[in-house]
């Protein structure tokens, strides 16, 4: 082979391993600088959630403490609306909130009591807004407690004396992890007040009559608050009547029961206020009444008309 040949197979010879070469390095650089997509995650713990207070009060959304700060007052023959205001906390954010609940219950009852008017008031779902301030942990809730004119007292004089009544709020999120307070307690105030006919008509009758249980009236008095009750009976002047003659205020007697006007169980009305030992007592399931039971005795001469008086009837505590 000639020196010319020679020279030239190494010429290509040194080509060739250039390219060879080359294409390592490319080859290289094409691995090393590939992307890869990477997946992230973390695990975020739960945190249960709190109730940062507890403002008692007669207004929804209202912060602070209502009532002047004192104890509740029944409406007689009426609801009064309690509302239970606060703020409830989750510090995985207060779209984790799932619920606030709130109870009112007598305390000797707990807070594992039946929802009954005497002594356990309870809202399962009460309204909840965001936070007015902006705090994105904080749900504002007001929880609605209508108590019956009978809810037992827990005042002197009451039902429950030796005891109050105890607000509860318990806030779920959506792990069912909850968190309550129950450190906030209230009274109910002793209200007396009853229902009293405000007419007692004999009807017609004639000179000398006397009234017998077959004809004498019936005074039904019912409880309307959440106190016992009696009443006091007096009358201040004689009945007059239209054309001539009056009817003495002792021909007018009354009674605990439904006896005649002869009876010796009836009572001589008069000019001093009586107690008649009524008892009205305590509300707790259906109506409480008593029947306070009049007669009258008619003069047998110089009376006639429509004879006309007043008769004071008088709620007092028993």
């Amino acid at each position: 082979m000639s020196s010319k040949d020679t020279n030239s197979l190494h010429w290509i010879l040194g080509a060739a391993l250039l390219l060879i070469g080359l294409f390592v390095v490319v080859s290289l650089v094409g691995v090393n600088s590939q992307a890869d997509s990477v997946n992230t995650q973390t695990n975020i713990t739960n945190h249960s959630p709190t109730v940062e207070d507890v403002f008692v009060n007669d207004a929804q959304w209202v912060f602070s403490p209502g009532f002047g700060g004192g104890s509740i007052t029944v409406v007689p023959g009426g609801q009064r609306d309690v509302w239970i205001n606060g703020n409830v906390r989750d510090q995985n954010g207060r779209g984790d909130i799932l619920a606030v609940k709130g109870q009112f219950y007598k305390t000797t009852a707990g807070d594992t009591c039946t929802p009954d008017s005497n002594d356990c008031y309870a809202e399962s779902s009460c309204s909840t807004q965001n936070d007015t301030e902006g705090d994105l942990e904080v749900l504002e809730y007001s929880c609605l407690m209508s108590l019956d004119y009978w809810t037992d007292s827990t005042s002197t004089g009451g039902a429950s004396p030796s005891t109050d009544w105890t607000v509860k709020v318990e806030v779920v999120d959506n792990a069912m992890t909850t968190g309550s307070d129950s450190s906030v307690t209230k009274e109910i105030e002793t209200t007396l007040a009853l229902t009293i006919p405000t007419t007692i008509n004999f009807g017609t009758l004639t000179k000398g009559q006397s009234t017998t249980s077959a004809n004498n009236q019936h005074q039904v008095i019912g409880q309307n608050a959440n106190d016992e009750g009696d009443v006091e009976v007096s009358s201040a002047a004689d009945m007059t009547c239209t054309n001539t003659g009056t009817i003495p205020v002792a021909n007018q007697e009354w009674s605990l029961t439904d006896v005649d006007h002869s009876d010796p169980a009836g009572t001589d009305l008069s000019g001093s206020a009586a107690d008649t030992n009524l008892g009205v007592a305590y509300k707790t399931t259906g109506d409480v009444s008593e029947t306070l039971y009049w007669n009258i005795e008619l003069p047998a001469s110089n009376i006639s008309g429509t004879c006309t008086g007043t008769t004071t009837v008088t709620a007092i505590a028993s």
